[in-house]
């Protein structure tokens, strides 16, 4: 299964952390929730595959908490079903209309990230209400967009949740 090899995929850029000599490292990800299988690259059924993910977010925090004192997972954010941009200037739309729930593919695989890593020393930063809130995720925040695309976060707005963020991170000053 692909869970150790995921590891070893990465064992060239974890080379490059450990030269690095990092106090932090921190890890970001994108929630997709599927396996293959090793040999033959069929994909798992979904039961496996999400075995296979919480074992590579543990066997990759395991090898970063022997690099680092502080490692940082960061959730994924929530992923549109559509580019902000087309939404927000359909003139038949409002900001309502921009709006989603949050996705359930990001809650899960933020959920089995966090049970990967338990018991490893490495936290989980919870960004979740930084742009969801009561189960609703809006595309526009005072007036600024929260979404680049589908599937990122706006540069501007990083930098308005930049304090949150990194109260959240908990890191020394």
């Amino acid at each position: 299964m692909l869970g150790d090899s995921h590891v070893l995929m990465w064992l060239p850029a974890l080379d490059q952390v450990r030269q690095a000599e990092p106090d932090v490292i921190l890890v970001g990800s994108a929630s997709v929730i599927k396996s293959a299988e090793e040999t033959t690259g069929d994909l798992l059924p979904p039961g496996e595959a999400r075995g296979t993910w919480r074992a590579g977010a543990r066997s990759l925090a395991t090898e970063l908490v022997e690099i680092a004192p502080k490692v940082r997972f960061l959730q994924d954010a929530n992923r549109l079903p559509w580019n902000p941009a087309d939404c927000l200037s359909d003139l038949d739309n409002s900001a309502a209309d921009c709006t989603v729930e949050p996705s359930a593919r990001v809650t899960e695989s933020n959920r089995l990230v966090r049970r990967g890593i338990a018991d490893t020393g490495v936290r989980q930063v919870r960004l979740h209400g930084l742009f969801c809130v009561h189960g609703r995720c809006p595309t526009v925040v005072d007036g600024m967009a929260v979404y680049g695309d589908d599937d990122h976060l706006a540069p501007d707005y990083v930098r308005y949740i930049a304090d949150d963020l990194e109260e959240r991170l908990a890191l020394p000053a």
